[in-house]
């Protein structure tokens, strides 16, 4: 039931089965929690988390944990994406890329720079940047009006064999035309 409801974006209908599962203490699947996440109703998939969790009816792991993730960095609480990554480490689980792409995003998100710099960096030592992570970050120095930041970054990076992906280069060339920073954009 929740895969057909969040396929088909029915946020209310969502909302019902999830108020249902409780009351009645119904088992959920990590999958069926990690659909919940994805629909962007971050305080209600924290608070089932937590219950499920909490009661047993679920047994959270690492997919769960990362789709839930992904649900806070959009709305940009980097405070919370933070105790949810402590917790992850609570249970011995190694950080992977896709605990790290969330709380970069958030941080995005929220016009922290300077921590979006620090988790970029920790995930350069692991070595988990690849072209979707730094489009994350030299997207967001775009729109942070810091666009020799970018470049910059951009430069370097390219110097390990990653390459830009086409709608970071158009992003990066819309910036420098739009500064009058034609030379750069060529």
């Amino acid at each position: 039931m929740v895969e057909c409801f969040s396929g088909a974006r029915q946020i209310d209908s969502m909302r019902v089965l999830v108020n249902d599962v409780v009351k009645f203490q119904c088992y959920f699947t990590p999958r069926a929690l990690g659909f919940f996440s994805n629909l962007k109703l971050v305080k209600e998939a924290n608070e089932l988390f937590d219950h499920m969790k909490k009661s047993g009816l679920c047994v959270p792991n690492s997919f769960t944990y990362n789709c839930l993730l992904d649900a806070i960095s959009k709305v940009g609480d980097c405070c919370f994406i933070e105790l949810r990554l402590k917790e992850m480490c609570s249970y011995g689980w190694e950080l992977d890329k896709y605990a790290f792409t969330p709380f970069l995003q958030c941080h995005c998100n929220a016009g922290n720079f300077e921590n979006a710099l620090v988790v970029f960096n920790e995930m350069h030592e692991k070595g988990l940047v690849d072209a979707h992570v730094l489009s994350i970050l030299l997207v967001s120095f775009s729109k942070w009006g810091k666009v020799d930041k970018a470049f910059e970054l951009a430069e370097r990076i390219e110097d390990l064999n990653i390459r830009l992906n086409e709608k970071t280069c158009f992003v990066l060339i819309h910036d420098f035309v739009r500064e009058g920073r034609i030379h750069k954009a060529l």
